[in-house]
C-alpha cells in the first residue's frame, strides 16, 4: 500500500487520468484513520446502519472503522464482495441518506457511481448514521 500511495501521487504530477491506471487488489485499508482526510471525530465511534433490500429494513450497529460490508457480514447480512479492496465494484451500494469516507487509496468507483452516490460498501465507511440500499440475494 505505501507504494500505491507514493505512485497515485507521482500519476497525478504526470497528469495521467486515474480511468487509465489499476493497480493489483490488496485487501482492505490496515487502519482507515491514518488515510489522508479521514475525519479523526469519527475514529472511535459506532452508528446507525440502516439497510434497505427490498421492502425490507434492518438497522445495524457499524463501527467507523469497519467497511460498510464488514458490518452488513457482522449483522448476518449477504452481500456480495470480489476483491474487498474497492476496485471490482461486486459490492456497489446506493447510498440513500448519511455520509461515508472513502479512501483515495481505494476508491475504484466509476466517475458516474461518486456523481450518483453509489460507494463500494469493502472500501466506505460510515462517518455518521447512514442509509443504504443493498441488492438482494
Amino acid at each position: 500500500q505505501p507504494m500505491y500511495i507514493h505512485l497515485r501521487k507521482e500519476f497525478q504530477k504526470l497528469d495521467l487520468p486515474a480511468r487509465r491506471v489499476r493497480f493489483e487488489v490488496f485487501g482492505p485499508v490496515n487502519d482507515i484513520s491514518k488515510c489522508d482526510g479521514y475525519p479523526q471525530d469519527a475514529k472511535d465511534k459506532t452508528f446507525e446502519l440502516t439497510v434497505v433490500r427490498g421492502v425490507r429494513e434492518d438497522v445495524i450497529p457499524a463501527k467507523a472503522s469497519e467497511s460498510l460490508a464488514v458490518a452488513l457480514e457482522r449483522a448476518g447480512i449477504r452481500i456480495e464482495t470480489g476483491c474487498r479492496s474497492g476496485e471490482c465494484g461486486f459490492c456497489r451500494t446506493k447510498v440513500l441518506s448519511g455520509n461515508v469516507y472513502v479512501s483515495p487509496v481505494s476508491d475504484g468507483r466509476r466517475a458516474a457511481d461518486k456523481d450518483f452516490g453509489y460507494v463500494h460498501a469493502c472500501a466506505a465507511y460510515p462517518l455518521g448514521d447512514v442509509k443504504i440500499k443493498i441488492p438482494i440475494l
